[in-house]
């Protein structure tokens, strides 16, 4: 008896001839069959292409037109079976990335290490080159490792040839109206905090989380690519769900500093605002924020210490 499934495209590389798929009728018994034939042909829209197993039937408990749900218990090459998480690859064209974390450092370091990946799974892609085994990645927040990196003048996924940081992206005009909108949320977000008002704070963050989406015209090359990866990390680091006003505090200094990355690398023609910095707020640990003013309005704080803080940077 023939089973037939559907695999989603991307799946298709973990997926050959003789893998065993364990498959359930309708939630209930248990069965396996051995794949004898894969579609070469992707249908439609929902990117889907056959599979075609075998399964002996010496009970009839099977019939024709049984919904299945199965799993393929797929292989992959011994060579290329070192796997890490998606979120650890950061991409610039043709070329992959990640960060490693230094294992003997007195404190956090990373270092810069192009990889040649292979196949890509659910949750991971399979590393041909460039790792060995039992080196840790960074697996969440590699985009702001990079740009801080970028911002020091040290090797990163932008400038992986380029010291400094007198290099900035050429922008296209749908990029600036963008973040114009981008920057006036974020500002607004700001001074809700300053104020205390934790429903405006909410209103603005969802302004600017609406703000990353849709298309932008006019960027080519690694110009586009570094506007992507901001804009996903951007995104990675709000969270959907409304915010209390002691929450709203804590996730300004990430987005901040995801901002003033942001600000620094691009070629804005019209932008000006002061990067500040207070050393009480978070608990002691300091944090940072963007103001259009160079007068301190702490918005950690708000009206308990308005004018804790200062100037680190006027960004023209």
């Amino acid at each position: 008896m023939w089973v037939e499934l559907e695999a989603f495209a991307q799946d298709l590389p973990w997926v050959r001839v003789g893998d065993t798929l364990a498959f359930s009728v309708e939630g209930a018994a248990q069965y396996q069959a051995m794949i004898h034939e894969v579609d070469p042909l992707v249908e439609g829209r929902a990117r889907t292409a056959t599979l075609r197993g075998t399964v002996l039937n010496p009970s009839t408990n099977l019939r024709p037109g049984m919904l299945v749900s199965a799993r393929v218990n797929g292989t992959q090459e011994e060579e290329a079976s070192l796997v890490i998480p998606k979120s650890a690859v950061l991409w610039t064209g043709t070329r992959s990335v990640v960060w490693l974390e230094e294992p003997f450092a007195t404190e956090p370091t990373f270092s810069f290490r192009e990889v040649t990946l292979g196949e890509a799974g659910e949750d991971g892609y399979v590393v041909l080159d460039g790792l060995r085994e039992g080196e840790r990645v960074v697996a969440q927040g590699a985009f702001a490792v990079d740009a801080t990196a970028q911002l020091a003048g040290h090797r990163s996924m932008m400038q992986p040839d380029l010291g400094g940081t007198d290099f900035r992206y050429a922008i296209s005009t749908s990029l600036e109206l963008k973040f114009a909108e981008l920057l006036e949320s974020y500002l607004q977000y700001t001074q809700a905090l300053v104020q205390g008002n934790s429903e405006q704070a909410n209103a603005y963050l969802l302004s600017f989380r609406s703000g990353l989406g849709g298309e932008v015209s006019g960027l080519e090359g690694v110009a586009a690519q570094a506007w992507e990866n901001y804009r996903q990390s951007l995104l990675s680091a709000l969270p959907e769900e409304e915010q209390s006003l002691e929450t709203a505090r804590a996730l300004l200094d990430p987005l901040s500093k995801q901002m003033y990355a942001l600000t620094k690398s691009f070629d804005w023609s019209a932008v000006e605002v002061y990067y500040q910095y207070c050393p009480m707020a978070l608990e002691d640990q300091g944090a940072y924020w963007l103001s259009r003013d160079k007068e301190i309005r702490n918005p950690y704080f708000g009206d308990a210490m308005l004018t804790c803080g200062e100037v680190r940077e006027y960004i023209k």
